[in-house]
């Protein structure tokens, strides 16, 4: 269960809108721990009148921040990370994305060689179409690692080049095979400790969040850990 933290209606063309804001520290049995969630439903009807329908609704962020700017963005945020603010998968999802950031760093599968959609502006004559799906640059791979990390993008930077810098100066032997597999060991196990450092600020915005938003947990009974 969520509960309605605001709700506001709004016109754009010929359509009246409702948004109605949900958000909740959500525990589901078998769950480590309760989790953050803000969701919207949005309801409509024409200008004209009529009574309001369903149009949609669920992670609907963007016209979340559209309609309260700024107002639920640390939520927004913290979205499915759980009630230590720490993000979903945080170690694995962290090291995915920064790897590709990282060229790889001798991982199979990782940020870099997974296409996404991004946003374009769209051509006039093809209005409808508004993303590519493509691989992501180093850059942006590094921007969704700062993203799920909940860091400025300097700092992500910083991490990266302890991590490359872990792997070991670059000498003439690395010209054939740059690195071994024990040099990627090393520049994970950097991400490591440095994940383990950010605990501690995950906290601290997850308690400040759900004061600021008077949350509660919902769901199953969830009794913390002593």
């Amino acid at each position: 269960m969520t509960m309605i933290i605001a709700t506001k209606q709004y016109k754009q063309g010929n359509y009246c809108y409702r948004l109605r804001v949900n958000a909740a520290m959500s525990y589901h049995k078998g769950n480590a721990a309760p989790y953050f969630s803000i969701t919207g439903d949005i309801d409509r009807h024409h200008s004209h009148g009529g009574p309001w329908s369903d149009y949609g609704g669920g992670c609907v962020h963007d016209e979340i921040e559209r309609q309260f700017p700024g107002r639920f963005s640390d939520l927004i945020a913290m979205h499915l990370s759980d009630i230590n603010g720490t993000p979903m998968h945080f170690d694995g999802y962290g090291w995915y994305s920064l790897a590709g950031a990282l060229d790889g760093c001798g991982e199979t599968y990782h940020a870099g060689n997974s296409a996404r959609n991004f946003p374009i502006t769209p051509d006039p004559a093809t209005p409808w179409r508004n993303t590519e799906n493509r691989l992501p640059t180093p850059r942006e791979c590094l921007q969704i690692f700062a993203d799920h990390c909940r860091i400025p993008l300097a700092k992500a930077a910083a991490i990266a080049e302890d991590c490359r810098a872990a792997l070991g100066p670059v000498t003439e032997s690395h010209a054939l095979t740059p690195w071994t597999k024990a040099d990627y060991a090393r520049a994970r196990a950097t991400w490591n400790r440095i994940a383990a450092t950010m605990l501690p600020t995950f906290a601290d915005e997850a308690a400040a969040c759900i004061a600021r938003h008077s949350l509660r947990v919902e769901g199953d009974a969830w009794q913390a850990a002593a």
